[in-house]
């Protein structure tokens, strides 16, 4: 079954956006993920700025709208969601509206707002100036004023002063015990008296109030308290969070030789250590455990991943959508054609083989509705790229084509700041031919052989003054032959393009389909005797650099 959707809170028209999921929350089984995304669904006419989501595999969904700050300035509303959080049974959630970033304002620093409690349903129990903490059952909140912090009943609608000045900490469910921040010590209330915890690092609460973790002075570690008992017992690494009854802590250990990271669950019934799955040794942006235990979610890249924390298994449960940058290059029939774009995923490196596909690890991609051959997917950074051969059937009288994208997971989220409805399909002019060099792995030379055909051109290996050498390039156009779309270019006789390559100041030796490749052609240059230390090659307004030394 799908996941399905829920949009529970929306603000504002956009100026900037950051579309990332964020403010990850769920209920006590981990059947249900809430988060803050700057997103909108297919069909909604909301704004995109700053909204809470949630995704469940339950069918059926409603929308809920939870109101916004109105200003009295004629332009768009201009708040946001900052921040939110949620009842372990997901009826109940408070969330922090702020005006949204613009030049002055960054994105990431959250500026005074005013804050809400309110029911799924659209119901508003509390709202007011000042930042608050949900208790896990939705029924108390703590409330940071710069009057002082308070205890709130949602329940009687009353609110208690606790103490003088904003501090804001972590309240359980009966209200009576919560944690109250203040470096180097942290004040625990319970049962109407304080305690305090000379702390080097941090401490933390769990929902439940019964454990508390924190970092003794005269200790080198972390330690876990259970309140009921006042049994200690050492955490290993750095805790995140723990699940509602504290007895298990989301943990994280950081190599201190590598800076490597390793995310555990730490049980502190039985010392087991279930080690959270995936490529997470750089560092999670964010991650959190049920209140139960057994589920862990984490951000990486442009997917949110669900944790079966006791089977060490992790799936991409949601993706944000491909955003396709335009590229300025002309696509010219039978060669390549480069498909820029953020928050490809999965993230890879791959390259088909002849006969080149028209799917590539679940790409697609189509121009102007003909499947176009998948050369290679290169997506390990945030912004990916997928290398195309442009069909042969694409008519060169044409001005225009569409090339549109299909991923293999496909994102319910609809685009952001392009105001294209499609942002998987991208507009490329259409060329007869337009010469490309093509780039080595370092981006930095052209791609190129030595004399024999086999050894690449290096920095390492570089080429020799009046060395006969081969260069890489694209563009080149129509053949004195057919050859299929995505089929190897033949050797015997290799097919060659009607116009051959020109350079300036260097002869050109030969121009060819490049025999075995796809869309790619191969000019045969001499290196000039004056050559020394790099070599600029200058091919029809293409500009490019050969590394060059002298024996």
């Amino acid at each position: 079954m799908k996941p399905l959707l829920l949009l529970l809170s929306a603000t504002l028209a956009a100026q900037a956006y950051d579309f990332r999921f964020r403010n990850l929350r769920c209920n006590r089984d981990g059947s249900a993920l809430y988060f803050i995304a700057d997103a909108r669904l297919p069909g909604a006419d909301q704004p995109l700025h700053g909204k809470i989501f949630a995704l469940t595999e339950k069918g059926v969904g409603t929308l809920v709208s939870f109101p916004r700050i109105v200003n009295d300035d004629p332009a768009p509303p201009s708040s946001a969601v900052w921040s939110m959080e949620s009842s372990f049974d997901g009826e109940v959630f408070s969330y922090l509206l702020a005006p949204i970033c613009d030049d002055i304002q960054p994105c990431h620093v959250a500026p005074q707002g005013r804050s809400f409690i309110a029911r799924r349903n659209g119901q508003i129990l509390w709202e007011g100036p000042g930042n608050v903490r949900l208790s896990p059952d939705g029924r108390y909140a703590l409330l940071a004023q710069p009057s002082g912090t308070f205890r709130l009943d949602l329940s009687s609608l009353t609110r208690k002063l606790i103490l003088s000045g904003a501090s804001l900490g972590v309240i359980a469910p009966n209200g009576l015990v919560f944690l109250q921040y203040g470096r180097p010590e942290y004040h625990l209330f319970r049962e109407g008296q304080w305690d305090t915890y000379p702390a080097r690092s941090g401490a933390i609460i769990s929902p439940d109030g019964s454990t508390v973790l924190y970092t003794p002075q005269n200790s080198g570690g972390w330690r876990a308290k259970n309140l009921r008992t006042e049994t200690e017992i050492p955490v290993p690494g750095e805790p995140i969070m723990t699940s509602e009854n504290g007895a298990r802590i989301l943990t994280r250990l950081t190599d201190p030789t590598t800076f490597r990271n390793d995310y555990r669950v730490f049980d502190t019934s039985t010392s087991q250590s279930f080690s959270i799955p995936g490529n997470t040794a750089q560092g999670l942006p964010e991650i959190i455990l049920s209140p139960g235990g057994k589920v862990a979610f984490y951000t990486q890249g442009p997917a949110i991943f669900k944790v079966d924390v006791e089977r060490a298994t992790a799936e991409p449960i949601l993706v944000r959508p491909i955003r396709l940058l335009s590229n300025p290059e002309p696509a010219v029939p039978g060669s390549l054609f480069n498909i820029d774009a953020w928050d490809v995923f999965p993230n890879r490196t791959t390259t088909a083989s002849p006969p080149v596909p028209t799917e590539l690890a679940g790409f697609r991609a189509i121009v102007d509705g003909t499947p176009a051959p998948v050369v290679s997917i290169n997506a390990i950074s945030d912004i990916g790229r997928i290398q195309i051969q442009i069909p042969w059937e694409v008519l060169p009288g044409k001005s225009k084509v569409f090339i549109r994208l299909d991923a293999p997971r496909q994102s319910p989220f609809e685009g952001l700041s392009d105001p294209s409805p499609e942002p998987d399909t991208i507009e490329a002019s259409v060329a007869t031919r337009a010469p490309r060099f093509l780039r080595d792995d370092t981006n930095t030379f052209i791609q190129a052989l030595h004399q024999d055909l086999e050894r690449p051109i290096t920095n390492a290996d570089p080429a020799r003054p009046g060395e006969v050498i081969h260069i890489f390039l694209t563009g080149l156009g129509p053949l004195n032959r057919p050859v299929p779309t995505g089929a190897a270019a033949p050797t015997e006789p290799p097919a060659r393009p009607l116009q051959p390559l020109t350079c300036s100041g260097v002869p050109v030796l030969d121009t060819v389909l490049a025999p075995g490749r796809v869309g790619v052609y191969r000019a045969t240059v001499a290196v000039p005797s004056f050559a020394n230390g790099s070599f600029s090659l200058s091919c029809e307004a293409n500009f490019g650099n050969i590394p060059v030394t002298r024996p």
